[in-house]
C-alpha cells in the first residue's frame, strides 16, 4: 500500500472510531429487499431477517462506494460533483442496507451522512484533489463499519427485533425534554425547542450532551415524519436529514463556534417551517377526506 494511502486510511478509521464513540455518547434499487419502502418507513420484516441477507448488503456497499469513488475522481477531473452527490443521496436512501443500519446500528448511521457531507464541503469550499480522497476513503471506511455492526449483531444472535421506534435510547430522553412542548400534537416546534437546546447546551461547551439532543430528537421526532414528508418534498426530507445527521452535529465535533452552530439552527429552521407547512397541508386534507 503507497504511504499516502496508507496514511488517509488510518486518518479514515481513526475518524469512523471517534464518530462511533460520539453517537454512543450521545432512484436506484440494487437491492429487490430495500428496506425504507416508499413510505419512507424500513421494511421491518428485512431488519427482522437482516443476518439472511448480509451477502447482498455488501454488494450493496460496493456499489455505494462506487458511487463514492464517482466524486471523488470527477472532482479530481474539475468536474462538477452535483450530479454524482445526488446519484449518490438516491442510492443511498434506496438501498435495503441503509434501513437496517438505521434500525438495528444507529449509532453507526451518521458517519455515513458525516462523509457524504464532508465531500460536499470541499467542494462548495473549493478544497484540494487530496482533501476530497481523504473524506471520500472515510465516507467509504463508514460504509464498512455499518456492515461490521451488523455482522457483530448477526454473530451475537440478537433476540428480539427492536422496534422501530425504539431504538435503546430511553436514558437519553432526560436530555430531549421537547421544552415542554407535546411532540405528538406539534413535532416541528418540539423539535426545535430540542434543537435550541442542543445548540445551549453547546454554548456552555457540554459537546456530548449538545449532540445526543440532536440524535435523539431525529430519531425520535423527525423519522416518524418522514414518511408524509418524502412524499410532498423528497428533497426536502433529504436536506433535513442530511443537517440532523452532518451539519450539526459535524459543527460540534470539529468545534466550530457558537455562532456558526446558530447559523446552521437558522437554516434547519427554515427548512423545518417549510415542513411544517406541508404537515399542515397534509393533515388538512386527511380531515377534509373524513
Amino acid at each position: 500500500m503507497k504511504e499516502t494511502s496508507k496514511t488517509f486510511y488510518e486518518a479514515g478509521l481513526c475518524y469512523i472510531r471517534y464518530s462511533f464513540t460520539m453517537v454512543l455518547l450521545g432512484a436506484f434499487m440494487f437491492s429487490p429487499h430495500a428496506a425504507v419502502q416508499a413510505s419512507g418507513e424500513p421494511d421491518m420484516n428485512l431488519v427482522a431477517n437482516f443476518s439472511e441477507h448480509l451477502g447482498t448488503f455488501e454488494t450493496e456497499l460496493t456499489k455505494m462506494c462506487l458511487a463514492t469513488d464517482r466524486i471523488v475522481k470527477g472532482y479530481a477531473n474539475g468536474e462538477s460533483i452535483e450530479d454524482s452527490s445526488k446519484a449518490w443521496v438516491d442510492t443511498w436512501e434506496s438501498v435495503g442496507v441503509h434501513g437496517v443500519i438505521e434500525v438495528k446500528a444507529p449509532y453507526l448511521y451518521p458517519p455515513v451522512w458525516i462523509g457524504f457531507y464532508g465531500m460536499k464541503g470541499v467542494a462548495d469550499k473549493k478544497g484540494s484533489a487530496e482533501e476530497m480522497y481523504a473524506i471520500g476513503e472515510n465516507t467509504k471506511a463508514a460504509l464498512w463499519q455499518g456492515l461490521g455492526g451488523l455482522r457483530v449483531l448477526a454473530d451475537a444472535t440478537i433476540g428480539e427485533t427492536e422496534s422501530h421506534h425504539d431504538h435503546g435510547h430511553d436514558d437519553q430522553q432526560q436530555d430531549a425534554n421537547y421544552g415542554g412542548v407535546d411532540p405528538d400534537e406539534e413535532p416541528i416546534e418540539a423539535i426545535l425547542a430540542n434543537l435550541e437546546a442542543a445548540v445551549d447546551a453547546y454554548a456552555h461547551n457540554e459537546v456530548e450532551k449538545a449532540s445526543k439532543i440532536v440524535y435523539v430528537t431525529y430519531m425520535e421526532i423527525f423519522e416518524h415524519l418522514e414518511g408524509d414528508l418524502i412524499e410532498a418534498d423528497a428533497d426536502l426530507v433529504t436536506t433535513i436529514e442530511l443537517e440532523f445527521n452532518a451539519g450539526l452535529p459535524l459543527i460540534f465535533k470539529n468545534g466550530g463556534s457558537v455562532a456558526d452552530a446558530r447559523a446552521k439552527l437558522a437554516e434547519m429552521t427554515k427548512s423545518l417551517s417549510q415542513a411544517k407547512k406541508f404537515l399542515s397541508k397534509i393533515q388538512s386534507e386527511r380531515s377534509s377526506v373524513f
